[in-house]
C-alpha cells in the first residue's frame, strides 16, 4: 500500500500535536509524560518523511536512528535522536528495581528532550517537505 499525501499529513499533524503536548506536560511537571511525547513526535515525523521520500508505509519500529539512516540523516541528527529512544521504554514501565517513570525524569531532562525532539522533528519536517515538492504522493 502507498501512503497517500492525506496519511502523511495526519501523522505530521500528530508529531507536532504531540511536541505541544511534550511541552505542556513539562510545564506542570509531567516529566515522564512529556519526555514520551518527545520521543512520540520525533517518531511520527519522521515516519511521515520516511513514506513521503519512500513512497511506502513506514516501517513499525522505535528506532528513530533506524528511521534516521533511512532518509540519509548526518551522523550529529542521529545522535540527538538516540536518548528518545530509549526513552520510549524508559519513561513508561518500571525496570526491575522500584524506580518508576514519575520518579525518574525531572525538569532538566524534559528540557533536553524537547530541544532534541524540536531538531529531529525540523530536521524531518523539511525531508518531508522537499520530498511532497518533488510531486506524488
Amino acid at each position: 500500500m502507498e501512503p497517500t499525501r492525506a496519511l502523511i499529513e495526519a501523522w505530521r499533524k500528530q508529531a507536532l500535536s504531540d511536541l505541544r503536548n511534550a511541552r505542556r506536560n513539562a510545564e506542570f511537571g509531567a516529566h515522564d509524560v512529556c519526555v514520551l511525547l518527545c520521543q512520540q513526535a520525533a517518531e511520527k515525523m519522521l515516519k511521515a518523511a520516511y513514506m513521503a521520500v519512500k513512497g511506502e508505509i513506514a516501517p513499525f519500529t522505535h528506532s528513530l536512528a533506524m528511521l534516521q539512516r533511512e532518509l540519509g540523516a548526518p551522523v550529529e541528527a542521529i545522535g540527538a535522536a538516540a536518548e528518545l529512544t530509549a526513552d520510549y521504554i524508559t519513561s513508561r514501565y518500571p525496570p526491575g528495581g522500584s524506580e518508576v517513570p514519575m520518579d525518574r525524569y525531572d525538569a532538566a531532562a524534559s528540557a533536553d528532550r524537547l530541544e532534541r525532539a524540536q531538531r529531529v522533528v525540523e530536521w524531518a519536517q523539511e525531508v518531508l517537505d522537499e520530498a511532497l515538492a518533488d510531486g506524488p504522493p
